[in-house]
């Protein structure tokens, strides 16, 4: 009878959870994956709090800013010159 009892109660269980998961799957399946709209909103949310914070440089494309390293670089060289 207990023995009766416990396999009902574990397949009751087993079946609740196989129901939860079904529909879980079901709701994730049917919703659209649409990343590229995911990633601007997230984007546009971070670049209006970045601007406010950290100035209106959000930014620096990357050829920019190695230019502008080297020259900073090379300025600093010219700083370190023992005759100038």
């Amino acid at each position: 009878m207990v023995m009766k009892l416990i396999i009902c109660i574990m397949i009751a269980f087993l079946a609740v959870v196989y129901v939860y998961s079904y529909i879980r799957y079901k709701r994730q399946k049917n919703k659209t994956i649409d990343t590229v709209a995911e990633f601007n909103e997230k984007y546009l949310k971070g670049k209006k709090t970045s601007v406010n914070k950290n100035g209106p440089t959000d930014y620096i494309e990357r050829t920019e800013f190695i230019e502008e390293a080297h020259k900073t670089a090379n300025i600093e060289k010219i700083k370190e010159t023992p005759w100038s």
